[in-house]
């Protein structure tokens, strides 16, 4: 069984050291409209409308990792081994439907936090168990929606399948959508 795989960029020109905020503000777009970035310090979420709005400041210091997404590619951002910055692009157009499995994950947070102050469109959630957790998602929520509905991201795992034994394994995943959905279904509204 021969797989189509996703085409992996690795030719993309990352930025100097210094440069990550603005490439990552140049590379966003209605169609990488969405940012999740993993820093020593946190979790930054960002969305694109007409500029990259993000939850927080993006402090290039402590930014480890840094995915641009949306339906039709993800852009990353990421550290080498001597701190430079590196990043590819991975698209899916073209993988059949047989070679990949999209997976809906509930993400943290069961409870808006309402004395924040976030910015417009964003909306800082927390657990009601482990309150010291939050982040501030790019999603217009209520607190009535957290009891019936939750934050979800939507992930693309693509199927390889091994020459010698034909065991299927997951080659590759990225980050497809972000989104609000019923907590017992995965979908999206």
């Amino acid at each position: 069984m021969t797989p189509t795989l996703p085409k992996i960029d690795y030719s993309l020109q990352a930025p100097a050291i210094g440069g990550a905020k603005k490439w990552l503000e140049d590379n966003a777009s209605e169609s990488r409209k969405f940012l999740l970035a993993f820093a020593y310090d946190g979790v930054i979420w960002g969305a694109y409308k007409g500029s990259l709005n993000t939850s927080t400041v993006i402090n290039e210091d402590t930014l480890q990792q840094a995915f641009l997404f949306d339906e039709a590619d993800e852009l990353r951002l990421f550290r080498g081994e001597d701190n430079e910055w590196k990043a590819c692009l991975i698209s899916d157009q073209g993988v059949a439907n047989d070679d990949k499995i999209d997976e809906y994950q509930l993400l943290w947070g069961n409870r808006v936090v309402q004395e924040k102050n976030a910015p417009a469109g964003f909306t800082p959630v927390c657990d009601r168990v482990q309150q010291a957790m939050e982040h501030t998602v790019p999603l217009e929520l209520t607190g009535l929606d957290l009891n019936i509905e939750g934050p979800r991201l939507l992930v693309r795992h693509f199927i390889n399948y091994d020459k010698e034994t034909g065991e299927a394994r997951i080659f590759l995943s990225r980050l497809v959508n972000l989104g609000i959905g019923p907590l017992a279904e995965e979908k999206f509204k």
